[in-house]
């Protein structure tokens, strides 16, 4: 659970004190959520900084690249044709591709479930404290 999240009663009162949690309980489902967003941050916004997987060298996230290799071959003809790009090869454009997309992902232009209300409506307030986001969300504050 992050440390953020600890005062939750289902934590402090239930799992601490009893050694288990009611089976209505929300506090699995909010720290899955937690644990999802904190796994997205570091992939995407956050990739940049101090030590993370993929800075170490042990995961990382990619479009795969038979679907890059698609998208090229499906974009190739249109470089070529509309924009005289006739000297461009399918795998500069696969390359280029990849580059232009991991460069958007470790900017944040990954979508995620709980984006999608920001996403039309620009609402920080609402992103962080409506939906029960609240209780699990966190802004990633500094380093």
């Amino acid at each position: 659970i992050a440390p953020n999240m600890t005062w939750q009663r289902d934590w402090s009162e239930e799992l601490l004190k009893k050694g288990t949690l009611p089976t209505s309980s929300r506090l699995p489902a909010k720290v899955r959520k937690r644990l999802l967003w904190q796994a997205y941050s570091e992939f995407t916004y956050l990739s940049y900084r101090g030590r993370n997987l993929e800075r170490l060298g042990k995961a990382t996230i990619a479009v795969p690249m038979d679907q890059l290799k698609i998208a090229a071959a499906t974009l190739l003809p249109k470089f070529h044709e509309e924009f005289g790009a006739k000297g461009l090869e399918k795998d500069v454009l696969v390359q280029w591709l990849w580059g232009l997309l991991t460069h958007m992902r470790r900017r944040g232009a990954v979508m995620h479930p709980e984006l999608a209300a920001y996403a039309a409506d620009g609402n920080i307030y609402g992103l962080v404290r409506s939906g029960g986001r609240s209780e699990w969300f966190e802004r990633n504050r500094g380093a």
